[in-house]
């Protein structure tokens, strides 16, 4: 596994921790560590780089969740079935970070496991439209009461992909019974739902 070098960690942290929205994470030891321990473990892929780490925290500051659910280190799940995550390791079970790393075949491995934060990412490339509502049913059944469902995906559909961002998030939102907390990152857009 590659390892970042400490520089790099650093400017990764600074321009994290440059931007308002980003900087009560930083001062929230528990998350701190959180987010110390994914730039050390990940490795750099150039296609996504670290916008679903940066992207979790800042959706749920500006969803309004943040301190409440995160004040304690959560139990999340980063769910990435297109093998397309910034962070390349099999499902293992962090149990010094509150994180669960996994690229498992489907949300039904986690059934009766109940999580915090649920993140999808990059979803919309292996997912056909009338595979939504089988997802969505999956995520139900792992979100724990007030959790927060987070998609992470491209803006626009890339060759092969079945959905961009935006008809992806519609598409959940008819399914959750609510709309999206949209923020856009440049190349990607995350829903939020607390469904």
């Amino acid at each position: 596994m590659t390892q970042i070098q400490r520089p790099e960690r650093d400017e990764l942290l600074g321009n994290f921790q440059s931007r308002p929205e980003c900087a009560w994470a930083l001062e929230d030891a528990p998350i701190r560590r959180v987010l110390d321990r994914v730039l050390v473990d990940a490795i750099l892929d150039p296609r996504v780089g670290f916008v679903p780490v940066s992207a979790l925290l800042v959706s749920l500051a500006g969803a309004g969740t943040a301190r409440g659910l995160l004040s304690a280190v959560p139990r999340v799940t980063v769910f990435d079935p297109s093998g397309f995550a910034f962070c390349q390791m099999p499902a293992v079970d962090r149990a010094d970070s509150g994180i669960t790393w996994a690229q498992g075949p489907s949300l039904a491995d986690f059934a009766g496991t109940l999580f915090d934060v649920v993140v999808v990412d990059h979803v919309g490339m292996v997912l056909f439209p009338e595979e939504v509502a089988t997802m969505v049913k999956y995520v139900r059944a792992i979100l724990s009461p007030g959790g927060v469902l987070i998609l992470v995906n491209a803006h626009r559909p890339l060759p092969g992909w079945h959905f961009g961002a935006r008809v992806l998030h519609e598409a959940f939102s008819e399914h959750l019974g609510q709309p999206a907390h949209e923020l856009d990152l440049g190349g990607h857009l995350l829903g939020v739902w607390r469904p």
